[in-house]
């Protein structure tokens, strides 16, 4: 039977094609990259020397041979925060936030730019927010689907006894309001924290939130709740809350199931703390009707757990640490699969002479390990579970140049990271079949140039087409593979 992955891309058995940018010097106001899209006129990407890309934006275009056509800087009054920026056939639209002196309250509103970059049409003011306090910039969050069809809008503010209001909206490709909610949170005032957020092509959205439970026990399951709001596009709200009394759940995640049409989330699950994992939740809903499908819990077979921790650990049914799930794919039998990592973030104090005199100063290092996959079919069965090693460790700099890229197609996903980041180690690609098979090779070898991707930066833009934003000998560069 063949069975595919659903949203994705390319062919191991073909050679990849490679077109590279111009090589540019590194500079403190374009360390930061965003690729937002792509239409007839190019490929367009955010830059700023900022991580959040908030303020002090460049907007770049590059042909679809990648040299560049122009950089702008984006026009910001002081006090305006880049919220999040689209691009679809209509153009390319802003999105920003600021504090509204006459009504004193938070606005988002949406500006228009043309093919390039420059301004057109009048001003749409999308939302507005009652700050929480005098140094309140509004916590606004702005998610669009692959198809430029929908865009959910998603912010909270003060509710009554020191709660919060969530605020859900739906608009069309025309910023038309299809769907509307504000409900009232049970969790304290920024006790929570949005996971994720998707909005289909019908404009139905979904939140997922993990919040404070002061109701529950401190090292209770239940202490920490996870929901999946879901709002329709007819203005109904669904409340689906995902923990229980036996399990502890963390780093949750949500997949559109198009073929089934259906909304399936996942996450890890323990019996002892959130910290720890023995398995996988499995939850899912009809999109059509908005009725649970099922919720159940699917353990770690044992060679996943001796692949990381050993025969021992597996034989004891220890639990695994420090993990978190990247990445979920849907399948076309109604199963998926998820793919995470080892992750860790600890603080060191080091000691440092500065004119003779001994100073102490913390460094946050950043700790990526083993890549795990694993496969479930629609029954909630395990069907497989594979290990790729992996080893990455860097200091104060996010883990910029750590962690994994997927790129996905029908019959093949590929899994794309640095190999040696402090040498010229080159970059992996592993390739994983829709038979369950995994090979490996090359994707930029050790010798010649020096090249580290950003894996948190890279857009799959279409079906074929990966755009990734490298250091190339210590330069900044784009690169399209086309598999």
């Amino acid at each position: 039977m063949l069975i595919l992955f659903l949203g994705m891309i390319p062919q191991w058995t073909e050679a990849q094609q490679f077109e590279w940018s111009n090589l540019e010097r590194f500079r403190n106001k374009t360390s930061y990259n965003r690729i937002i899209g792509a239409n007839q006129y190019g490929y367009y990407m955010l830059r700023s020397g900022n991580f959040d890309i908030r303020r002090r934006v460049y907007i770049e275009r590059y042909r679809e041979t990648l040299g560049k056509d122009f950089t702008k800087k984006i026009q910001q009054k002081r006090g305006v925060n880049l919220v999040n920026a689209f691009v679809n056939d209509l153009g390319i639209s802003l999105w920003s936030s600021a504090y509204n002196d006459r009504t004193g309250n938070i606005d988002l509103y949406v500006d228009h730019l043309d093919e390039d970059a420059e301004p057109v049409g009048q001003r749409t003011i999308i939302a507005s927010a009652n700050p929480r306090n005098y140094s309140d910039q509004g916590d606004f969050v702005i998610i669009g689907n692959n198809f430029g069809t929908h865009y959910v809008v998603v912010f909270t503010e003060l509710a009554p006894q020191g709660k919060s209001y969530l605020n859900v909206r739906v608009y069309d490709q025309h910023l038309e309001l299809l769907a509307n909610r504000k409900e009232k949170l049970d969790f304290n005032e920024l006790e929570f924290e949005v996971n994720q957020i998707i909005v289909d092509t019908a404009g139905n959205a979904f939140v997922l939130i993990s919040g404070i439970n002061h109701e529950m026990e401190k090292r209770s399951p239940e202490r920490v709740g996870v929901h999946l709001f879901a709002l329709s596009n007819r203005s109904d709200w669904y409340d689906f809350y995902l923990n229980t009394n036996t399990y502890f759940l963390n780093s949750p995640i949500m997949e559109l199931d198009d073929v089934n049409k259906r909304l399936i989330v996942s996450g890890l699950y323990s019996e002892k703390s959130r910290e720890l994992s023995k398995g996988i939740l499995d939850f899912a809903i009809d999109r059509s009707t908005f009725h649970q499908e099922h919720h159940r819990f699917i353990p770690f077979d044992k060679e996943l757990i001796q692949g990381i921790a050993g025969k021992k650990a597996a034989e004891a049914g220890e639990e695994l640490a420090e993990f978190v799930i990247r990445y979920m794919v849907t399948r076309s039998d109604g199963g998926f699969m998820v793919f995470g990592e080892e992750f860790s973030v600890s603080q060191q104090s080091y000691t440092y002479y500065a004119n003779g005199m001994a100073q102490v100063s913390t460094r946050s290092v950043y700790v990526y390990g083993k890549i795990f996959m694993l496969a479930n079919d629609r029954s909630g069965n395990n069907q497989w579970s594979k290990i790729i090693s992996k080893t990455q460790s860097s200091v104060n700099d996010f883990g910029y140049y750590s962690s994994f890229a997927l790129c996905k197609k029908k019959d093949q996903i590929h899994i794309l990271f640095n190999d040696k980041l402090k040498t010229n180690g080159g970059v992996l690609n592993f390739v994983l079949y829709n038979d369950n098979s995994l090979d490996h090779g090359m994707l930029f070898g050790n010798q010649g140039s020096f090249i580290s991707i950003v894996p948190g930066e890279t857009r799959q833009l279409d079906a074929n087409t990966l755009l990734i934003p490298t250091s190339k000998d210590r330069k900044f560069a784009l690169v399209k593979i086309i598999f």
